[in-house]
C-alpha cells in the first residue's frame, strides 16, 4: 500500500525478518489501527537492519498477506519519508502520490503514515488508509495513529532487547561449551550427539516444540560443573576413590550454578542439577524420585547414560550400541525413567537405520 518502488527489480524482494520478530503483536497493531481510525488497510514498515535505503514490511491488515517480508526503497514512498523526515505524513488522495507501490486493482485513496521510533531514532512507520474516496483522515484519526504507533514502539524495543539478551546468552553458553569440550575427553561431536539424541527422544515422548530449546541446551551443557573437577580426577584411568567420587558428584550442582547466572537460563540449569537423579531415588544430588524429576531431566540422564557407554573411556572401550541399550533396559525402572529408555531404544534405532 504505502510503499515506494522496489530499487533493483520489478518485483520486491523478499527479505528476511529477523528471528524473533514479533510479528503477531505488529499484526494486531494493524489491525487495531484500522479499528479505531476506521480505515481500511495498515501496513507496518521497518527500515532494514543491513541497509539505509530500503524498509521492509514487518505486518499488514487488509492487504495481502504475502507482503510480509517484502523489502521496499525508502525514497519514492509514503512510509519512507516518514523514515527519512522522522515527521508524520498525510495525503488526501494516494493514487495522485508518485511511484505507488500497491498490491491489487482497488486503489487506497487517503493515507495516513506516522513514526514508530524507539531508542531516540526512527525505526518503523505505521501506514493505515481508506479506499473510500469520500473518507478523509483528519488530525484526531492522525493522533489516534501516532498512539498505535507508540504502542509499536514498546513491542519492538521489547523485542530487540530480547534479542540482545539472547545474543549475549548465546555467546556465554558458546564459551562454557567450548571450556568443556577442551576438559572433557570425549570429542565435541559426541557431545553435539547427545542434543540431538535427547531431541529425539524428546520428540518420541510428545514434547513441545517450545520444551525442546532448553532440553538441547541442557543436554549440551550438563556437564559444565566438570569444569571445577580437577584434571587428576576426571581424566584418572582407574577406579575413583571415595573422595574423588565427592567431587565428581558435586558436578551438577556446580553446573547449575554457572547455569544459573546466565540470564534465560534458569530451566536449563534445573535441568542439569537434576539430570543424575534415579528413577528409584537413589540418585543425586537431591535423591528425588520419579516424576518428581523433570521430564527434561529424565531424557537428558538417559541420553548421557547412552552417549557415555557407547564412546570410549579412559577406564574402558566403547560398548557398541546394542549392549549399551540392554544396560540401560536392564537399568529401567530403577536408574532410568521406563519410558525413556523406550523413546531412546527407538531414536537410538533411526538413526543407525
Amino acid at each position: 500500500m504505502n510503499a515506494s518502488r522496489p530499487r533493483l527489480a520489478a518485483s520486491p524482494r523478499v527479505a528476511e525478518l529477523p528471528r524473533d520478530h514479533p510479528r503477531e503483536a505488529l499484526a494486531r497493531l494493524a489491525e487495531q489501527a484500522c479499528r479505531i481510525a476506521g480505515l481500511d488497510r495498515a501496513c507496518i514498515f521497518l527500515r532494514d537492519q543491513l541497509s539505509e535505503v530500503s524498509m521492509t514490511v514487518a505486518a499488514v491488515h487488509g492487504l495481502p498477506g504475502e507482503m510480509v517480508g517484502q523489502s521496499f526503497g525508502i525514497v519514492d514512498g509514503l512510509a519512507g519519508r516518514v523514515l527519512i523526515t522522522g515527521k508524520p505524513v498525510l495525503v488526501d488522495d494516494y493514487t495522485a502520490f508518485p511511484r505507488v507501490v500497491e498490491p491489487g486493482s482497488v486503489r487506497t485513496r487517503a493515507v495516513a503514515s506516522v513514526p514508530i521510533r524507539w531508542s531516540g531514532q526512527v525505526r518503523g512507520a505505521l501506514s493505515a488508509g481508506s479506499m473510500d474516496p469520500e473518507r478523509r483522515i483528519g488530525p484526531q484519526d492522525l493522533e489516534m495513529l501516532c498512539e498505535v504507533a507508540e504502542l509499536g514502539a514498546v513491542a519492538l524495543q521489547h523485542a530487540e532487547a530480547r534479542q540482545e539478551l539472547e545474543a549475549a546468552m548465546r555467546a556465554s553458553v558458546s564459551t562454557l561449551a567450548r571450556a568443556v569440550d577442551m576438559r572433557d575427553p570425549r570429542s565435541p561431536q559426541q557431545a553435539e550427539q547427545v542434543v540431538e539424541l535427547a531431541a529425539a527422544v524428546a520428540g518420541e515422548l510428545g514434547v513441545g516444540s517450545d520444551e525442546l530449546p532448553e532440553i538441547r541446551m541442557a543436554a549440551l551443557l550438563r556437564d559444565v560443573g566438570k569444569l571445577a573437577v580437577p584434571d587428576s580426577v576426571l581424566r584418572k584411568p582407574g577406579p575413583l576413590g571415595s573422595r574423588e567420587w565427592e567431587l565428581v558428584r558435586r558436578h551438577p550442582e556446580w553446573g547449575g550454578e554457572m547455569i544459573f547466572g546466565i540470564p534465560g537460563l534458569e530451566g536449563v540449569a534445573a535441568i542439569v542439577v537434576h539430570h543424575h537423579e534415579h528413577y528409584d531415588g537413589g540418585g543425586y544430588p537431591d535423591g528425588l524420585v520419579g516424576t518428581d524429576i523433570s521430564l527434561a531431566s529424565r531424557i537428558v540422564a538417559v541420553c548421557d547414560a547412552y552417549s557415555a557407554m557407547i564412546c570410549d573411556r579412559p577406564y574402558r572401550p566403547a560398548l557398541r550400541p546394542i549392549t549399551a541399550i540392554r544396560e540401560l533396559e536392564r537399568r529401567s525402572g530403577s536408574q532410568f525413567d521406563p519410558e525413556a529408555v523406550v523413546a531412546l531404544t527407538k531414536a537410538a534405532r533411526a538413526t543407525r537405520e
